[in-house]
């Protein structure tokens, strides 16, 4: 089967461990085929089936031992022909351009997303660790996703402090008693949130947290802007419209007396105010 030259090559990559494991594998169908083991009977050694093994032969007598090796670049699952460079950029940029099933440009793609992409676009198939010498030659690495927060720019926090002032100096003249309030809730996930997906190297992933069904428990409540203590704190389990009108009565239980000025920092819209007989915040005005 092999030459005497390559037995003596085979035997030596199939003892070097720095070899990969499928290319080793190869080796050693060959150079069982060699010592005189039926095809039939190195298949059922190294659990495989015989067309695979033929496969391998035909691969050794086409190229020789080079037939054998894994491509030096981006690998695969063994015996498979890999991406030209052509559809190598290609895929790059689909990558770049297009987003997984579910999501939106940007938040990245898992590995197996980008395994059925190919498959389906180009007929080949990478095996998981396989995939990863090709997202080193695409400039790819596998990162944690982030969440995109929106924060107020400098402009909206001197409008935001300006028009609070205002709203408390017209009570001030008016010698009405005001409780002056700012309020957030948030919610504080107890598992993970987001996994982690391939993206190019220094463009971290957006990724959607998908947490509605996740378990968190959710904080209310609120500071007085006079003397920075704090009001009617409140957790629950679940965020909806029923909890939020129970940290409401909280809220007034708390502060029996005088009307409640409460202004909550949600962009986009300006502070609102909910008095003891007004209903809601308005989010129009502060």
């Amino acid at each position: 089967m092999l030459s005497e030259t390559d037995y003596q090559e085979a035997v030596r990559r199939y003892k070097t461990m720095k070899v990969n494991g499928h290319e080793r594998q190869r080796y050693h169908a060959l150079i069982l085929l060699s010592q005189g083991y039926s095809q039939c009977q190195v298949a059922e050694i190294l659990l495989v089936d015989e067309d695979t093994v033929r496969r391998w032969v035909r691969q050794y007598q086409e190229q020789g031992l080079g037939g054998l090796r894994n491509h030096e670049q981006w690998g695969g699952e063994h015996g498979q022909r890999e991406l030209s460079p052509e559809q190598v950029d290609e895929l790059k940029r689909v990558l770049s351009t297009e987003a997984m099933a579910g999501t939106k440009v940007g938040s990245g793609w898992t590995n197996k997303a980008v395994r059925a992409l190919i498959a389906e676009r180009w007929g080949v198939r990478y095996s998981k660790s396989g995939m990863r010498p090709l997202f080193a030659h695409l400039g790819w690495s596998y990162q944690r996703g982030r969440k995109l927060y929106i924060r107020r720019d400098p402009l909206d926090q001197v409008r935001y402090e300006e028009e609070t002032r205002a709203v408390l100096a017209k009570y001030a003249r008016n010698g009405q008693k005001v409780i002056p309030l700012a309020s957030d809730q948030s919610k504080v996930y107890l598992e993970g949130t987001l996994g982690r997906r391939w993206k190019q190297i220094g463009q971290q992933p957006i990724v959607a947290d998908g947490a509605r069904q996740k378990q968190a428990e959710n904080l209310y409540g609120a500071v007085h802007l006079g003397t920075g203590a704090e009001v009617a704190p409140f957790a629950i389990d679940w965020q909806d419209s029923d909890a939020t009108l129970r940290w409401y009565e909280l809220l007034l239980a708390e502060c029996p007396q005088g009307q409640i000025l409460l202004g909550r920092i949600k962009l986009p819209t300006t502070p609102a105010k909910k008095s003891r007989t007004g209903g809601p915040p308005s989010p129009g005005s502060p």
